[in-house]
């Protein structure tokens, strides 16, 4: 069965530790260059990931924006990854190029490779539908990928859906609390132009959705880490409460009157992410609660000899972005 090369593309600013397992990760399932690029200097990762053969590292320091096609460094985050994307895009010798974050990770019961080699050369890009993690119980303090996975709601199931999910639905798109559709892999060297999700503008006639290929989504890795991103969405964008999708809008909104009340918050995001057995049964019978044989941590022992990770939702709180 003839076998695709498969690149990964990722603009990060995370926990060292998670950034670790994730690299770790993606390098075991076979990917042929990991192109990581930190939004700023995390000396940790630099460190164990600097010189590994497989994985090429940048950190976007003023002097990466001036040498970078984009010329400046583009002041929001999402024209940052654009920027990144299509430069690798534009010049990887693999066959695919995949965009994800590091909280993102790829999944399917198949073997990757195959199944980007057996795409018809007419297919220009592939989509992956993401899957978000949710809680069975109260959050493990040991470990911040706990849960299972959340999918996205069809239109067949969507009154009964939001019935389950109940006062947690205002805040939801489909079931999700991040965004609905998932991530894609490209074609590189084609003159493809590319977004974060997708092409730009959308190609529905040369894309595929990879059935059998999930994207698995730690939308905040901890309960502080969900909250404190949202809270810095409010500081640094103001008028995120009218940009966002409706349900991150209503999110935002919620938290605002919130503030100052950190258990409140964790209130919150627990309506959201934390399922009853009740809520967790009928999702489940109509298909939209999953569990996999995934193992996050898979490949830190070869990949890195002798680092230790640590996993637990105390030691990733400790990282703060400014």
């Amino acid at each position: 069965m003839p076998k695709s090369q498969w690149d990964i593309v990722a603009l990060a600013q995370e926990a060292p530790d998670l950034i670790l397992a994730w690299a770790a990760y993606h390098l075991n399932l076979g990917v042929r260059r990991i192109n990581l690029f930190l939004d700023t200097s995390i000396p940790r990762v630099e460190a164990v990931l600097g010189n590994h053969p497989r994985v090429r590292l940048a950190v976007c320091d003023d002097a990466f924006w001036q040498n970078h096609p984009a010329g400046a460094r583009p002041p929001k985050q999402g024209p940052r990854q654009k920027a990144i994307l299509q430069d690798v895009v534009d010049h990887s010798t693999a066959d695919w190029v995949f965009h994800i974050d590091v909280d993102e990770f790829l999944w399917t019961p198949d073997d990757l490779d195959e199944l980007l080699a057996a795409q018809p050369p007419e297919i220009e890009h592939v989509a992956t539908r993401a899957q978000e993690r949710v809680y069975l119980g109260p959050p493990d303090p040991g470990n911040i990928f706990d849960g299972a996975f959340r999918v996205q709601t069809t239109r067949r199931y969507l009154e009964d859906a939001e019935a389950a999910d109940g006062a947690a639905t205002p805040y939801l798109q489909r079931g999700m609390t991040a965004y609905c559709g998932g991530k894609s892999a490209f074609r590189p060297r084609i003159g493809l132009a590319v977004g974060i999700h997708g092409p730009k503008p959308p190609k529905p006639a040369t894309g595929r959705l990879l059935d059998t290929l999930d994207l698995l989504h730690f939308d905040g890795l901890t309960p502080k880490h969900w909250v404190n991103k949202r809270l810095r969405l409010l500081r640094q964008q103001p008028n995120a409460r009218r940009n966002e999708t409706e349900h991150r809008q209503r999110q935002l909104l919620k938290m605002d009157t919130l503030q100052g009340d950190p258990e409140a918050l964790r209130e919150f995001y627990l309506l959201l992410k934390q399922y009853t057995p009740e809520r967790a049964g009928t999702l489940e019978a109509m298909g939209l609660l999953k569990t996999h044989a995934f193992d996050p941590t898979i490949g830190i022992a070869t990949e890195f000899p002798g680092v230790d990770l640590d996993l637990s939702m105390d030691a990733f709180d400790t990282f703060k972005i400014a």
